[in-house]
């Protein structure tokens, strides 16, 4: 089977699904901060909560709270550390420091002591992987990696104009790492002092993308999002940059 490149949309954004699918990517429906939505057909869903869950495709439990799959659906598992896939599950998606919201307090240099822990084969990778490092893991045998940050800055994507802003402005300052949950604040914002505060992660970052309020609603960027920009400065549109993911490796074989 050929590695899987999931794109992770908020649910305000699934009407993107029919680009992802036209650039040879998978669409994933990201319901962890966003509200419940219809999904197209085989679009997968992400979701914190085993209820109602849209579709009739592959499922991505996040959080780190679930112990069995959902019956009769495909069923992967957010991690934070290396390990054996669990009984029942079809794979693991490995999320490092670099991507965003829950996710490890290591970066994917630091798990390499402990990466013989995976069966490649049913690991997804969720890093913040660009183009250029992408290549390396799919020789390895990796089943896929994730896409998420690296695809905001887009118009394709239509990141309103508040978060926009704190995009094109954005520094290692603004990364904050606290608690397995990495996020996008402006200092002394009210969501930062909320996340400092023990506020569960989700409901900082809940309605994030809708409500377009970054000093309150923070952003679930890792330092992956640094290079946000720059592919929208290489790349011309959306569809031109997933299918990079495809063609460097066609390259170097």
């Amino acid at each position: 089977m050929s590695p899987r490149i999931l794109c992770y949309l908020p649910a305000e954004r699934v009407s993107l699904c029919p680009i992802i699918f036209a650039s040879q990517a998978i669409p994933v429906a990201d319901l962890c901060c966003s509200d419940r939505s219809r999904v197209p057909n085989g679009v997968w869903v992400r979701t914190r909560s085993k209820r109602d869950i849209p579709g009739k495709g592959p499922v991505i439990l996040a959080g780190g709270q679930h112990r069995s799959p959902i019956r009769g659906r495909e069923t992967w598992l957010e991690v934070t550390k290396p390990r054996k896939v669990p009984r029942g599950f079809a794979g693991i998606i490995l999320r490092s420091k670099e991507t965003g919201g829950w996710c490890s307090d290591k970066t994917l240099v630091e798990f390499q002591d402990s990466m013989n822990k995976l069966d490649p084969t049913t690991t997804i990778l969720d890093a913040g992987l660009s183009p250029q490092q992408w290549p390396a893991f799919e020789q390895a045998g990796f089943a896929g990696t994730v896409l998420s940050s690296q695809i905001v800055a887009f118009s394709e994507f239509g990141l309103p104009p508040n978060l926009m802003a704190l995009l094109k402005q954005l520094n290692t300052s603004h990364l904050i790492h606290t608690n397995n949950l990495s996020v996008a604040a402006y200092p002394l914002s009210d969501g930062l002092h909320n996340l400092l505060s023990g506020l569960d992660w989700w409901k900082v970052c809940e309605g994030w993308l809708r409500e377009d309020q970054p000093k309150h609603k923070l952003a679930p960027w890792g330092t992956s999002v640094l290079k946000a920009m720059s592919y929208v400065n290489q790349h011309t549109d959306l569809p031109s940059f997933l299918r990079t993911y495809h063609t460097i490796q066609t390259k170097i074989d």
